[in-house]
């Protein structure tokens, strides 16, 4: 097993749990709406969201100073780790520590908005 893979299932069972704790707020509108209230800490988005929805949460993180993830993980797989039938293609992580250990293991620095 590769580190690269390591911190990749690191980062897939800290989002299953952050899900668990409730502290994700989970699909566009719910995530733009934890943004706009200060309470989002980092931004996650489906790699197979649309290009207009990752625009407008790659423009809402910078203007929001919050750290945005681009996952690659097919939008079926990422619906149902946050436990959801409906697709889904971002979320708002409003934990520090949950946010903080994301950061780590998807390797970005807390200053990242790409």
């Amino acid at each position: 097993m590769t580190e690269k893979t390591e911190k990749y299932d690191r980062f897939l069972r800290m989002l299953g749990l952050a899900r668990r704790a409730g502290r994700v707020a989970i699909g566009t509108p719910l995530s733009l709406q934890a943004l706009h209230k200060g309470r989002a800490r980092l931004l996650i988005v489906c790699e197979e969201a649309s290009e207009q929805t990752k625009k407008k949460m790659r423009t809402q993180a910078e203007y929001y100073r919050v750290p945005l993830i681009v996952l690659k993980l097919p939008q079926q797989e990422f619906s149902h780790l946050l436990g959801k039938q409906a697709p889904v293609v971002s979320v708002a992580v409003t934990d520090d520590g949950f946010a903080t250990e994301l950061l780590k293991s998807s390797g970005k620095e807390v200053s990242d908005h790409s």
